[in-house]
Order: C-alpha cells, then sequence, then structure tokens
C-alpha cells in the first residue's frame, strides 16, 4: 500500500512536468484587443504566422476590441495559465488603464505573466496642411499664440487616458503649451477630420501618414520617439527641435495569464524571438513604422516595471484622467 502511495504521488508530480514538456499539443489563441485591420493586428498575424512553425501547433488571432483594450486583456488575464491563450497588450492595457482607472478588473503586474516583447511602433507629429507650422518650433510657437487668442490649436487622439492622449499631454507639459484635446475611437475618423482641417495636429504612425504627406494633404511635424524614424530620416525629433527628453514612442508585448509554468513561457519566449530575428519579418516591421524588441522574459517585465514608472510619473505630473 505505501508503495502504491508513492507511485500515485511521482505520477502527480511528474504528470505536470511531462504535459510542460510536451506543450504544445493543440492550437494557440493570441487575444489581439483591438480591431482587425490596424497594425497591432498586421504585426501579430505575421508573428502567429511564425511562431506556429516553431511550436508545430496552429496559432490563431483572436480579435476582441473593447474598453480600449481592456476588454480582451482582461480575459487573457482570466484564462487558465496553460500557455493556450495568449494576448497582445502594449501601454494602454498594460500600464496606462491600471494607472487611471482603479475599476481595472485585472493588474497587469499581478494577473499577467509576461511572454516577451513583441517591439516598438515609431509615431510622428502631423499637423493639418493649413496649420501654418512646417517644424516642432513653429508649431509650439502658434500654439502659445492661439492660446493667447484663447483659439487653442485642436489636437486628435485615439482616446481618453491612451497613449496618444498622455503623450500629447506630456508634449504640453515640457513645452509649457496649451491645446484642446479631441479624442476619437480610431485612427480613420481622426485622419479624415485632420485632412478635413476639423482637428489641426495628430500623432500617427509614419505608414499611416506618409502617404498623405506625400499627397499633401498634412504636413509632417517631428519624429515622436527618441530616435529619428528609419521611414523618415531626414525628420528631426521633438527632442531635438526644442522639447529635450521627449519620447514618445510605444511598444507591444506578448503577455499570458499568471501562474503560466516557466517551461511554457520560455519556449514561448524563444518561439517569439526566433520570429522577430526573421529578416522577412524585420522587413515588413520596418514598412510598418515598428522595430523588434528582443528580450527574455524576465527582462520583459523588468521594462515592464520600469515603464510603468515612466508612464505613472507623466500622469501624476500631467494630470491626466479618462475624463479630460
Amino acid at each position: 500500500m505505501i508503495a502504491a502511495a508513492f507511485s500515485t504521488l511521482a505520477l502527480s508530480v511528474t504528470a505536470p512536468t511531462r504535459a510542460q514538456s510536451d506543450y504544445p499539443t493543440h492550437p494557440i489563441k493570441i487575444v489581439v484587443p483591438f480591431p482587425p485591420g490596424g497594425p497591432t493586428d498586421a504585426a501579430t498575424r505575421l508573428l502567429a504566422q511564425e511562431m506556429q512553425a516553431s511550436l508545430g501547433q496552429p496559432v490563431i488571432v483572436d480579435n476582441k476590441p473593447g474598453a480600449a483594450g481592456a476588454l480582451g486583456i482582461d480575459m487573457v488575464a482570466k484564462a487558465p495559465p496553460d500557455g493556450y491563450t495568449l494576448g497582445i497588450s502594449g501601454v494602454g492595457p498594460t500600464i496606462l488603464l491600471s494607472l487611471l482607472d482603479p475599476k481595472l478588473p485585472y493588474k497587469p503586474l499581478t494577473d499577467l505573466s509576461f511572454i516577451g516583447s513583441t517591439g516598438q511602433t515609431e509615431l510622428m507629429f502631423v499637423v493639418a496642411r493649413d496649420v501654418p507650422a512646417n517644424n516642432m518650433q513653429e508649431l509650439l510657437r502658434l500654439a502659445k499664440e492661439r492660446a493667447a487668442q484663447g483659439k487653442p490649436l485642436t489636437y486628435g487622439s485615439t482616446g481618453l487616458g491612451g497613449p496618444i492622449h498622455v503623450s500629447f499631454e506630456y508634449l504640453k507639459l515640457l513645452a509649457k503649451v496649451d491645446m484642446a484635446h479631441i479624442p476619437y475611437k480610431g485612427d480613420a475618423q481622426q485622419l479624415q477630420d485632420l485632412m478635413g482641417g476639423q482637428v489641426e495636429v495628430a500623432l500617427l504612425s509614419p505608414t499611416v501618414a506618409i502617404a498623405q504627406v506625400k499627397a499633401g494633404r498634412i504636413k509632417e511635424i517631428a519624429a515622436a520617439g527618441a530616435r529619428r524614424s528609419r521611414l523618415t530620416p531626414d525628420l528631426p525629433t521633438a527632442a531635438e527641435s526644442g522639447v529635450p527628453g521627449y519620447d514618445a514612442n510605444v511598444f507591444t508585448l506578448l503577455v499570458a495569464p499568471a501562474g503560466t509554468p516557466p517551461a511554457v513561457r520560455d519556449k514561448l519566449n524563444s518561439a517569439l524571438n526566433d520570429a522577430l530575428k526573421k529578416t522577412a519579418v524585420q522587413n515588413r516591421y520596418a514598412e510598418m513604422g515598428m522595430a523588434p524588441q528582443i528580450m527574455t522574459a524576465s527582462q520583459t517585465r523588468d521594462f515592464i516595471v520600469e515603464q510603468t514608472k515612466r508612464w505613472g510619473d507623466v500622469v501624476r505630473q500631467t494630470k491626466v484622467t479618462r475624463d479630460n
């Protein structure tokens, strides 16, 4: 009887380990908490295709937009921690929502496992073609003049409390200017209103903006990241143009439910990083204004902790809320 008991105990201990070593044995789902067709969705589908070749199982993309990304990431946080439900998160769902919304149904640092970074997305400041500014210095000067006249420049964003909203408020803080916020539900309507002059300033991905700049419908002002974009190497950054220290590029990462076994997490991290190292992926990323960011799972968590502190400081300084 004692021998049987030890045999049962041994089986109970080794079964999870064996299951982890066999992982994956069926399809994996990656939840994208944004609508189909955007850059995050496109990049995720590219990575899913490459990762399934490494993992030997289909990797399916499932779009679950809503609540500024919180709906999809909450689904991931509440899924079984077995490596079969993953999510693509970013600055908003991973950091800003937790800073701005005390009722957020998940806590990123305790309810999620961080698998790896999927890359950084470049942004650029653009203005409507009739705005009398052609660079960041002229834009800031115009913003001060218009605010003094009681007619502040208007800027668009893709939602209250989102990365674009906070990034503009950060610009206002550092440059000591004022502009009026007009939130949109997505890039498409914002871009239409920018080209029509209903909103005057925006922060867009170069892949969205460049074609309209070349067509003369909008004007480029400055790159928003710490370094110049590879797509527009002649365009100075905001930091080079009178706003020292400014950096508003955003990132995305692959997450899983907290408690995902380390062996599973490391296998996913290896498949992700192998995909990011492929020339075809890097070339497509460059076309989309994105850059691979290869990290281990532990480095990704450290990065999120550091970024949470950075964006937390910005939120406190700017006093941004999801109501303003």
